[in-house]
């Protein structure tokens, strides 16, 4: 039998807890995870407990008895600090005689005794506590500083923190409509109680009347207080679900203790956030349930707890309360006037929440105003007065302020206004004031009139600001979710500005609800949407915000939003469209995720700085992020855009140096006039105005935010200004922003109920524009693939790419000719977008965004973007992707043969990243080409052939590596030559100098790069080598050795082995390893000839001929002159020796020495480690006194490499290739020459050998 993973087994044994399913019929296949009986009944038990079910109404009755689980029940709750069971207090209060105030003292009693901060009593827990005990952290701390003050009693007995606790609960604030209920008595507290206290007991356990307000309530408190009756808050499923911060005027949440959260599983408190924000005057309990998509109980469990500490309240109808309750015992209506949440004290709501004269109206304008953690971080820190601080604690563990204190917020956030403070509190400061601005133009319904024609505007059915008939008004301007409504204007006095609206008679009045998108993302995409369309007309997203949250569904079913129309518009495509719209914008270079720069595109090179966005918005190594971007600084700018390739693409903007080495930008605000850009684009023509603004009108820019303008060109030419960026929604950053924005907002009355339709399918239209250009642009896009296909033209040049900018910002950007900027409705609409593949910048001209009504739309409309996360939306596909082609095709590289190298470079090729793809594999049989194709994970893409030729024989392929054996290399590589190949060869690359002379003049005719697979060269350690090099003073003596026991290793090498054949590698371990020691040799000296090699007597040779061990010695000489007294100076030598057999103990083995240090690596051809590479550098060196001993320092040097070295060879073969193929590189001679040397030393001592050991000159 397969067993399932582990999360299907609990997901099927918690489905069979709740089918309350016995062990005999529990599946066979769950009892395998189940030790016996006892342990499914564990099983059972533990997630009741979790989930704080009732005994009686869950599965636990059958698995335990009930006391037994309710003394688990509390072991657990105490264990992790839980919130106590409200919904449990029959069993727990009455049966149990365990109050709330004594769990809560037991509770704080073993937090402190084990000595524990108070920040680890989770937030409700802790808010509950204070409420019964009067501990906060104050107290807390208080006391623990007490008990520490004992000393030595404090030290031995920890249990004297529980003398220091109160012994009676405090005060706490009971409303009338709770009920109250009677613990088991005992015989001797029944005999103690009062007759006042015995007429509430019998009153409530006989004649069933349990109303607060129906007794004397300093009985019923004293009883409390005795732990003799306990409250039951009953909430019903038709009770409507707003919480206080709706209706009351004071702060909200207060008692909230900021602690952490649980770690725990408590279904209650997990509610109690989504209940905060989703909750509504007008939404019953109930209709809630289904909103949020939870169980009822659950619910009304959560809002109970909501009530009870203090955070919401029911309203009751006062004639039901007061019919006769000055009697004590008389009969209440008790589901009588049970209508919304209000207000301690029973105060009814006002219109404004701050006292307003006018009742509410359910058929008003709700307006929901989105803003994040960081404003309310704003206030909480600013210092600001303790309401804005509470008000602030509120937006951010509720993650909502209700309209009914919004009055009061603005008051407190006025009183900030004459404030003047330094560094980041005075941009706090800012934030403040903009906020209040955007709450009072929301509030005042966004239109300012004369009041002398207000009631003639306000059209038929409406008196004096307010419906005559709303179900009448409803039905016939009914829009998105039918909650239409509308009002009179409202004057906006010149002299104060926004802060003079006030409200009156005939004024418009928008009710608005401040909501915290951190909260609003703890919801689920769906339930989101069924709470703004059940609860908002609109709503209006502040700038900035990290993450919109999903207002709309992709139908546009929802309210109308005041922000960025999707969440693909806070990415770098709503720039690349704004920059294609407006036929203009600063220069950009568009990096691909995957790519790995060795060099900074020409755009980017030199530049003193540059800004840089990701395209998920995220940030990584502190760069990244969205709105400003992040600027840094061009000395390190490859380091950091490789550093964030990684993980996402890119945008980049450069700044050259001079005086606009930083940026000079300017906002204009939305919605957009000819005004407003004379006004703020000092220096442009009237002809760049009018295009710039019948580009915002094709973008459908009427609405709130800004774009943002960048100044390009010097102080002394002509200044122009160019759109950088556009931001939807209301600006805090800066207050005369904020201001400008909401005054455009009531001059074109965008938040007028009948402007309302028309803003939403202006913002539809955006939507469908973005969605249009992103789905041309992406991976496999029509325009990337257009792009790619017509580089092929029938001659075989690539035709040239233009980048296409239209500004003059720095060197590299200007146009070929100085022509003058034409009239940009004269000729086609276009721009460009860019793409860089590690070497050779690239781009492509964008096509016209007016699209012919025939031409099919790519933008799926089934699967829209706005489903996705920001971090889903499509990446740009004009690079390197994981499907389709691509404008900058990856070099296509074939392997030429199945050798047992071939292995580790096929891995290579597929560990170098986005610049080369294996392509295609041949072998001399079709069968043998498949199997290592599938045994070495080859991507099913790859092609595979039967044959070399007909690999050569594809024009696709760019580039071949060729692991043949050595006597076959002259024929293939003049093969791959003659078909345009470019060549990775396996050492040694001939058998003869004059083979490689053919092969590399082969190449050279046809601009074809020849690179040996020397692996260790390209290697981040070796530069890091030579470096060092440079210190050790003249280089007298370089040792190398490569050997390794191959009979051993290897059973049956020294028979079987081509590199031991002579008809096939006769060079044998002179050619396959000792290529490696000599190639070290000659890199340690600067690549020099030797003037004489010799190799040394010790040479072994098989019967066929071929060497497997040997070893040389190598001599460079270094004539000098004679001195002014003509005396002749002793030449100067350098020798190297060299040492490389089949048969030694496995080493890889270097070591130079100079005058005034050395340097040796063991692990010089293969690194012991895939990720890291060492070696030391030896200096300092000396005798002590009497030279009894010696000193010497010696450096260990680590170097990690973030791929293989064959990885790192295959990187830069490509590189190399790729720059070929493009024609902005050329053949890298440098590796003919290196390959031509270290083939010159092998054959002088191959010679050597041969001649009985004598000496060769190759001077």
């Amino acid at each position: 039998m397969n067993r399932l993973t582990t999360n299907v087994e609990e997901q099927l044994i918690v489905k069979a807890i709740q089918e309350e399913v016995t062990w005999e019929n529990l599946p066979k296949r769950l009892k395998l995870f189940m030790a016996s009986k006892d342990d499914w009944h564990r099983k059972i038990k533990e997630y009741c407990i979790k989930k704080r079910l009732k005994w009686s109404e869950c599965h636990a009755r059958n698995a335990c008895r009930e006391g037994e689980y309710y003394d688990d029940l509390m072991r657990y709750l105490r264990k992790n600090l839980a919130l106590f069971p409200y919904h449990l207090s029959e069993n727990i209060c009455r049966l149990m005689r365990v109050s709330p105030f004594r769990y809560y003292c037991d509770m704080l009693y073993e937090v402190m005794r084990n000595e524990k901060p108070y920040d680890s009593i989770p937030n409700f827990s802790a808010a509950d506590a204070l409420r019964l005990t009067g501990i906060g952290r104050n107290e807390f701390i208080d006391t623990m500083n007490k008990s520490r003050g004992k000393k030595f009693m404090w030290k031995m007995n920890k249990s004297i923190v529980k003398d220091m606790l109160p012994t009676v609960p405090v005060d706490i604030a009971i409303e009338p409509w709770w009920t109250v209920c009677v613990v088991n008595l005992s015989l001797e507290e029944y005999r103690k109680l009062s007759p006042e206290e015995l007429y509430v007991i019998d009153k409530v356990c006989k004649e069933d009347i349990k109303l607060y307000c129906e007794f004397d309530p300093k009985v019923v408190r004293s009883l409390y207080r005795r732990g003799l009756v306990y409250f039951d808050i009953l909430v019903l499923p038709d009770d409507p679900s707003c919480p206080k911060n709706d209706f009351s005027s004071v702060s909200n949440l207060e008692g909230f203790v900021s602690n952490r959260e649980q770690s725990y599983e408590d279904p209650i408190e997990e509610i109690l956030y989504a209940v905060f924000v989703a909750s509504s005057e007008h939404a019953t309990i109930s209709e809630l349930a289904a909103t949020l998509q939870v169980d009822l109980d659950q619910l009304e469990g959560a809002v109970s707890v909501a009530c009870r500490l203090g955070w919401a309240t029911k309203m009751l109808d006062p004639a039901a309360l007061l019919n006769d309750s000055n009697q004590p015992g008389s009969p209440g209506s008790e589901g009588e006037g049970l209508s919304f949440f209000t207000s301690p004290g029973g105060q009814s709501p006002s219109h404004d929440g701050g006292g307003g004269d006018q009742p509410r109206s359910k058929s008003g304008i709700r307006v929901a105003f989105l803003i994040d953690a960081n404003m309310t971080s704003y206030l909480m820190m600013g210092s600001f007065s303790p309401g804005l601080k509470n008000h602030a604690v509120t937006l951010y563990e509720a993650g909502k302020l209700g309209d009914s204190n919004i009055a009061e917020f603005c008051s407190d956030l006025k009183s900030l206004e004459s404030t003047k403070l330094e560094g980041e509190l005075q941009h706090f400061v800012d934030h403040a004031l903009s906020l209040r601005y955007a709450l009072e133009c929301l509030r005042s319904g966004g239109t300012a009139t004369d009041t002398d024609d207000e009631l003639e505007e306000a059209g038929p059915g409406v008196v004096n600001g307010e419906l005559e008939n709303a179900s009448d008004f409803e039905s016939e301007f009914s829009f998105i979710n039918g909650q239409g409504t509308t009002a009179n204007r409202l004057s906006l006095s010149s002299d104060t500005g926004l802060a003079g609206i006030v409200r009156g008679k005939g004024k418009r009045y928008y009710r608005v609800d401040v909501l915290r998108c951190e909260s609003l993302a703890s919801l689920a995409s769906a339930t989101l949407q069924r709470l703004f369309q059940r609860d908002y007309s609109f709503v209006v997203s502040m700038i900035p915000l990290a993450c919109p949250p999903l207002v709309a569904s992709y139908n546009a079913a929802g309210p109308v939003h005041f922000g960025p129309p999707s969440r693909a518009a806070v990415t770098p495509w709503m720039k690349l469209l704004l920059y294609t719209v407006f036929e203009c914008g600063p220069v950009s270079v568009v990096l691909l995720r995957g790519l790995r720069l060795r060099l900074l595109p020409p755009p980017l090179a030199g530049c003193s700085k540059a800004l840089v966005w990701t395209w998920d918005g995220s940030t990584f190594a502190g760069i990244g992020g969205r709105l400003e971007g992040t600027m840094i600084p061009g000395a390190v700018l490859l380091h950091g855009l490789n550093s964030v390739l990684r993980h996402s693409a890119v945008l980049v903007q450069p700044f050259q140096e001079g005086p606009d080495s930083s940026p000079v930008t300017v906002d204009v605000p939305l919605p957009l006039s000819e005004d407003r850009f004379k006004s703020h684009l000092s220096g442009s023509d009237d002809e760049t105005l009018q295009s710039y603004a019948e580009s915002a009108d094709e973008l459908s820019l009427k609405t709130v935010g800004y774009i943002r303008f960048l100044r390009v060109g010097s102080l002394e030419d002509s200044v122009r200004w160019v759109p950088q960026a556009v931001e939807f929604g209301v600006p805090l950053s800066d207050t005369e922003l904020c201001k400008a924005v909401c005054e455009g907002a009531v001059s074109c009355e965008l938040f007028h109920l009948f402007s309302l339709p028309k803003h939403q399918d202006a913002m539809q239209q955006l939507k469908k524009m973005l969605h249009d250009f992103i789905g041309e642009y992406q991976a496999n896009g029509p325009v990337a693939k257009l792009a790619y296909t017509a580089e092929k033209t029938e001659t075989g040049r690539r035709p040239e790419l233009t980048v296409n900018f239209s500004s003059r910002w720095n060197p590299f950007a200007e146009p070929d000719s100085p022509s003058p900027r034409k009239n940009p409705r004269s000729r086609r609409r276009h721009s460009s977008m860019m793409s860089f593949d590690g070497d050779i910048l690239r781009a492509f001209s964008l096509a016209p965004i007016d699209h012919s009504p025939n031409e099919p739309s790519s933008a799926s409309k089934s699967d829209p973007l706005d489903d996705l996360d920001v971090g889903d939306v499509p990446l740009p596909g004009t690079a390197a992707a994981a499907m389709g082609e691509v404008v900058n095709p990856a070099v296509k590289l074939g392997i030429l043969g199945c050798a047992s190298i071939a292995r580790k470079v096929s891995r290579a090729i597929l560990l170098a990243g986005a610049g080369v793809e294996l392509y295609a594999i041949a072998s001399r049989s079709l069968e043998k080409a498949q199997e290592f194709a599938k045994a070495n994970g080859f991507p099913s893409s790859a092609k595979v052939y039967g044959s070399y030729d007909e690999l050569l024989d594809d024009d696709a392929v760019d580039a071949v590596y060729v692991p043949l054996p050595t006597g076959l290399h002259l024929e293939w590589v003049l093969k791959a030559a003659a078909k345009g190949k470019h060549i990775l060869l396996e050492k040694p690359l001939s058998l003869n100098n004059e083979d490689l002379d053919k092969m590399v003049d082969a190449c050279e005719s046809k601009g074809l790069q020849l690179m040996d697979g020397t692996m260790w060269m390209h290697h981040p350690r070796t530069e890091r080598m030579h470096k060092d090099l440079q210190a050790l003073g003249d280089i007298k003596e370089v040792r190398s050795t490569f050997s390794f026991p191959a009979q051993i290793l290897f059973p049956g090498f020294l028979k079987n082995n081509i590199r031991v054949k002579a008809g096939l590698d006769e060079l044998g371990a002179l050619g396959d390893i000792g290529w490696y020691c000599i190639r070290a040799i000659l890199w340690a000296l600067d690549y020099r000839l030797p003037d004489l090699v010799t190799a040394l007597p010790n040479a072994t040779i098989n019967g066929s001929g071929v060497i497997t061990a040997c070893s040389a010695r190598m001599v460079w000489i270094k004539k000098n002159r004679q001195d002014e007294q003509d005396e002749q100076e002793e030449d100067e030598t350098t020798v190297a020796t060299f040492s490389c057999s089949f048969h030694a103990f496995m080493t890889m083995h270097v070591t130079v020495q100079g005058t005034t240090g050395a340097l040796a690596c063991d692990d010089f051809v293969i690194p012991f480690s895939d990720a890291r590479a060492a070696y030391r550098v030896l200096s300092n060196a000396g005798f002590a006194d009497m030279d009894l001993t010696w000193r010497l320092e010696s450096r260990d040097v680590v170097v990690d490499n973030e791929v293989p070295q064959e990885a790192a060879m295959v990187r830069e073969f490509a590189r190399i290739v790729s720059g070929i193929k493009r024609g902005g590189g050329a053949v890298e001679r440098g590796w003919h020459d290196k390959a031509k040397k270290t083939q010159a030393v092998l054959c002088a001592v191959r010679d050597s050998i041969a001649a009985g050991y004598k000496t060769i000159s190759l001077s």
